[in-house]
């Protein structure tokens, strides 16, 4: 079977990766296809998860502006009772709260394809040395300084990237934000009733 790299909803055949085993090697143009299969679809993914959290957090941060302004007319003149007034503050939060649930789910699927796509694109290079040569990638030896920070640390061994572990941090962020927000506005409100 051979690989369709042109075609980008269809992944390459690991058949025809595996060349070291096989007799019939890929060609030069079709061992850079897959490659660039391999790197394309991890930045369209990665482009993915940043439109998808670019969108979700504006809309979080739009639910909490609406829960301020809320608050703050409610200080001027109190239209709604505080029953009310409450249990909408809350149900503000708590869409804040599954908006961010939500985006964390999708920002771990999405970290688990770029991964898939990274380690594909790498066994394409360790089966093809020569797409080293012929597409001037600079070897990846450790020797980097955030390489030599970061092993310690052990991140190669995380199923995310880490951006989206630092993604996944900012929805962390704005759940407490959310909850602490509507906790703040309910002891304010149940202080100070009138």
């Amino acid at each position: 079977m051979s690989a369709t790299p042109t075609d980008s909803t269809n992944p390459p055949d690991s058949s025809s990766v595996h060349s070291n085993r096989n007799s019939d090697k890929l060609g030069a143009d079709k061992i850079i296809d897959v490659y660039k299969f391999y790197e394309e679809s991890a930045a369209r993914t990665k482009g993915h998860a940043w439109s998808q959290t670019t969108w979700i957090l504006a809309l979080n941060a739009g639910l909490l502006a609406f829960s301020a302004k809320l608050y703050s007319e409610r200080r001027e003149a109190a239209k709604l009772p505080l029953e009310g007034f409450l249990i909408v503050e809350w149900a503000l939060a708590l869409g804040g709260v599954c908006l961010c649930a939500v985006l964390f789910y999708v920002l771990g699927e999405l970290g688990i394809h770029i991964r898939n796509y990274w380690e594909g694109a790498n066994k394409v290079r360790a089966e093809y040395p020569v797409l080293d040569r012929l597409l001037f990638i600079p070897p990846d030896d450790g020797s980097s300084r955030w390489r030599r920070i970061l092993k310690p640390l052990d991140f190669d061994n995380t199923p995310l990237p880490g951006f989206c572990l630092r993604l996944r941090f900012f929805a962390v962020l704005f759940i407490f934000a959310d909850l602490a927000w509507a906790l703040i506005v309910t002891v304010l409100v149940l202080r100070h009733p009138g």
